[in-house]
């Protein structure tokens, strides 16, 4: 992957280490890419900044925290041409706000019924694989048939042990 790679970041907060519930942002009607979709937070990767700062920085803007520890234990890359870091953080306390849609919190139990952002949705899969740990790191290869278009047919989905791109 070279210089021209689009880097974003995805936090999962989660009520403690092998979770029962994670936080996640139902993003708003208004917004533009994935209206009404459940992810976690997160969003692009400044120029000059690591993910893990982009990650931190990102956690601030949309909901204020900024006492979470945060942990990069996966990947997930589409296309050869967008790269997403996948973050981990434990979060107990008040309900979150974000600015960027609603926060609700979902028993995992409840994940496959939720209308996820496809990707989200491949890579939450793929971690409850993994038994939710977090230190078992992967990342997940994607190909998918139009890299603009969230519900382009997927080609393949490959699963690599370790932190894969940089």
């Amino acid at each position: 992957m070279g210089d021209t790679t689009e880097k974003f970041t995805t936090i999962f907060l989660a009520d403690r280490s092998k979770p029962a519930c994670f936080y996640l942002l139902k993003r708003s009607a208004r917004k533009k890419f994935a209206p009404n979709l459940f992810t976690g937070f997160g969003g692009k990767v400044e120029e000059g900044e690591t993910p893990t700062q982009g990650a931190y920085r990102e956690l601030a803007e949309e909901t204020g925290l900024t006492h979470i520890k945060l942990k990069e234990f996966g990947r997930l890359i589409i296309n050869q041409k967008k790269i997403l870091y996948q973050f981990s953080g434990l979060y107990i306390g008040e309900p979150l706000v974000c600015n960027e849609g609603r926060v609700e919190t979902v028993p995992i139990s409840q994940l496959p019924f939720l209308p996820l952002i496809p990707t989200a949705k491949i890579f939450l899969e793929a971690w409850e694989q993994r038994n939710w740990r977090i230190k078992e790191h992967f990342t997940l290869l994607i190909e998918r048939e139009n890299l603009e278009d969230i519900y382009s047919p997927i080609l393949s989905i490959e699963a690599l042990p370790g932190l894969i791109g940089k």
